[in-house]
C-alpha cells in the first residue's frame, strides 16, 4: 500500500483497472451508469458491485450504481481482495481517508 503522510491511502491501480484522470474516470462511470436500467422501486438497504477492472465490470457496476443515484446512505463498506499480497483475515485502514482520481474519501473513523 502507499501511504503519504496524514495517513492518505493512495490509488493503487488507477489508469489500469480504471481511468486514472478525473474527467475521463468521470465519463467512464456516468457511461456506465446511464447505460443502466430503471433504479428499483422502494428503499435499497445494501449494495453489492463487482470489484474488477472497469473493461471487464463497469457495465454491471453501473447498474449497482444507478441503483443508488441519488438516495440517500450513511456508510459505504469496501470488502474487496488484495492484488498485491496473499494473506489470513483482513486488512483496514483505520484512519485517515482514501485518495482518488476523484478526491479524497474521509475514513469514518
Amino acid at each position: 500500500m502507499r501511504r503519504t503522510s496524514g495517513g492518505v491511502r493512495e490509488p493503487c491501480w488507477d489508469g489500469q483497472f480504471y481511468p486514472g484522470e478525473p474527467e475521463a474516470l468521470r465519463r467512464e462511470v456516468l457511461r456506465h451508469m446511464s447505460a443502466a436500467g430503471p433504479a428499483p422501486a422502494g428503499s435499497v438497504v445494501g449494495l453489492v458491485a463487482p470489484h474488477a477492472g472497469y473493461v471487464y465490470s463497469g457495465p454491471v457496476a453501473g447498474e449497482a450504481y444507478a441503483a443508488i443515484r441519488g438516495r440517500p446512505y450513511e456508510r459505504v463498506v469496501v470488502l474487496a481482495p488484495s492484488h498485491r499480497a496473499a494473506f489470513r483475515g483482513a486488512s483496514i485502514w483505520p484512519a485517515g481517508s482514501y485518495r482518488t482520481p476523484l478526491g479524497e474519501i474521509p475514513i469514518d473513523e
